[in-house]
């Protein structure tokens, strides 16, 4: 969903994934790689060729709202801020978007996230750090 932005295609291709599983599940080695990575990837592949058939961008789906520290004062402080950092995301493009969601929504590491995108570690090193600086660009 916050890749693709749009309900109806999240769920469309949710299903996909899972189809393409049934069908690659005899291309699956557990000796090579872990469940988890080879299903991302399998989630990504089919995302960025949505996004590349329909060069659909909306500006939909945000993260979901973060939990308020006790003090009201320092909860409103950190509303304000979790919504600039959510808007600053919304404003990139797919690939930063899927490389966050990645690293700090499924915690993978940047091996995992490499072998799910298809790219080497010191790529996805570079990446990761220019869209966070990014974020921080936009934040402040």
């Amino acid at each position: 969903m916050r890749l693709v932005r749009n309900e109806a295609a999240a769920q469309d291709l949710f299903q996909a994934v899972w189809i393409r599983v049934m069908e690659k599940e005899h291309s699956f080695d557990p000796a090579r790689s872990s469940f988890d990575p080879w299903l991302y990837a399998i989630a990504h592949n089919l995302a960025m060729d949505f996004l590349r058939r329909s060069k659909f961008e909306t500006t939909g789906a945000e993260a979901p709202e973060p939990t308020q520290p006790p003090d009201a004062e320092s909860g409103l402080a950190h509303a304000s801020r979790m919504a600039q950092v959510r808007g600053a995301i919304a404003r990139m493009d797919a690939p930063q978007r899927e490389l966050l969601a990645l690293r700090f929504d499924q915690e993978m590491s940047l091996a995992e996230i490499a072998q799910v995108t298809g790219t080497p570690v010191a790529t996805v090193k570079t990446r990761l750090h220019r869209t966070l600086a990014a974020v921080r660009r936009l934040v402040q």
